[in-house]
């Protein structure tokens, strides 16, 4: 396996790295992806840990009247925009509001 760069301004790119560089990191990457995902599924199939938070939350925006208003800053907002623009894609009527352009009183 090739050596891959640590962090900073070195790339998988670079000569140094050789041909196989950039194969080693994209497994890296997905093996880290992997577990990542199996965690998560652990977690939604036990109800004390995220299972039974997220069914809530699923049932709630089901029974939403009017639209799902999202909300973020930074990368939580990007986070959040993705979020809405799914929302809308599927049906589920919904807009972004970032928290420091908006007053507070829309939102209650």
């Amino acid at each position: 396996m090739t050596e891959l760069p640590s962090s900073g301004s070195r790339s998988v790119t670079d000569p140094e790295y050789g041909p196989g560089a950039a194969l080693d990191s994209a497994c890296a990457t997905l093996s880290a992806e992997i577990t990542g995902l199996s965690a998560l599924k652990t977690a939604l199939m036990i109800p004390d840990m995220l299972g039974h938070s997220f069914t809530e939350a699923v049932a709630l925006i089901a029974r939403t009247k009017g639209r799902v208003v999202v909300s973020g800053i930074g990368k939580s907002g990007h986070i959040g925009k993705k979020i809405q623009a799914t929302f809308a894609s599927t049906g589920t009527p919904s807009f972004f509001v970032h928290p420091a352009e908006a007053p507070m009183a829309i939102l209650a």
